[in-house]
């Protein structure tokens, strides 16, 4: 399939294993441990993934909790360069303008942005969806 913004070709990933995604009790969630489709703009992403990708994002309050627990920064690699990923846009004003969010991560620090173009793409930045629950496999 081919982007309808810039002819790219693009790519929707096989279904996950079960180990790509880690159960956060305190979310009741599943986590993709990988980010993945970094260099993608969110325009790009919602084409491939359909209307309700924003739904299959990361709200900033879970991002928040990810962060603030030691273990889960290290499984999820959230101090580190080059990780950075969408999250649902919490600011309601510069959703009205078309903006996107994410969750921005550095050596030492960590913040959250809202003021993005959603057709801007940058190799360091790509998607970790969430999900409630892991479907068995069909026998």
């Amino acid at each position: 399939m081919k982007c309808k913004h810039c002819g790219q070709e693009i790519i929707k990933p096989i279904a996950a294993d079960k180990e790509d995604w880690i159960y956060i009790p305190e979310l009741e969630l599943y986590v993709e441990r990988e980010v993945h489709h970094k260099g993608y703009s969110y325009d790009q992403l919602k084409e491939i993934y359909g209307k309700d990708f924003e739904k299959m994002l990361l709200t900033k309050a879970q991002v928040e909790v990810l962060d603030a627990n030691k273990s889960y920064r290290k499984i999820f690699k959230m101090r580190t360069l080059d990780n950075d990923f969408f999250i649902q846009q919490f600011n309601e004003e510069n959703k009205k303008r078309g903006y996107v969010a994410g969750f921005c991560s550095g050596g030492v620090g960590s913040y959250f942005g809202s003021y993005r173009d959603s057709d801007s793409a940058d190799s360091y930045r790509g998607v970790r969806f969430c999900r409630k629950k892991i479907s068995k496999e069909k026998k």
